[in-house]
């Protein structure tokens, strides 16, 4: 299967979806969280993915907290999906995937600087950093 042409992960605390064209818009962009007195960091993750023209097959999406070292702190299930063509059924196609993320503080040694990964079909397609502090 060809790689994806282009792949971004943002996060964010709130993301809301118009029922009518099912557009997200992503609301308090951030790349650090103060975490409160809970020992809970809430937030949602959004990556865009943009493939070949004509990869009609089906992928898998996945979104992973992970450490510098790539130790997995926090993961979202896989999630099955075809890329769309609604806009140019011959051009480039498009997916997004929105994923909430409540990662238990108290299995974590320390907070500080991780990575949020994006992957499709296991492979490695972005990253964003993330900074958990008090």
């Amino acid at each position: 299967m060809p790689a994806p042409l282009s792949a971004n992960v943002i996060v964010c605390g709130d993301v809301l979806r118009e029922s009518a064209t099912e557009l997200l818009s992503a609301i308090r962009m951030m790349s650090v969280i103060t975490v409160p007195s809970s020992n809970y960091a809430h937030f949602y993750s959004i990556v865009f993915i943009s493939s070949a023209p004509g990869d009609i097959e089906q992928h898998k999406a996945q979104v992973r907290l992970c450490t510098a070292d790539g130790t997995v702190v926090a993961s979202a299930n896989e999630y099955e999906f075809t890329y769309g063509y609604r806009i140019d059924p011959t051009g480039i196609g498009g997916f997004v995937l929105r994923t909430e993320f409540n990662v238990d503080l108290t299995k974590i040694q320390t907070l500080g600087t991780f990575w949020l990964w994006a992957f499709v079909d296991g492979a490695a397609i972005a990253k964003t950093p993330l900074m958990l502090r008090r």
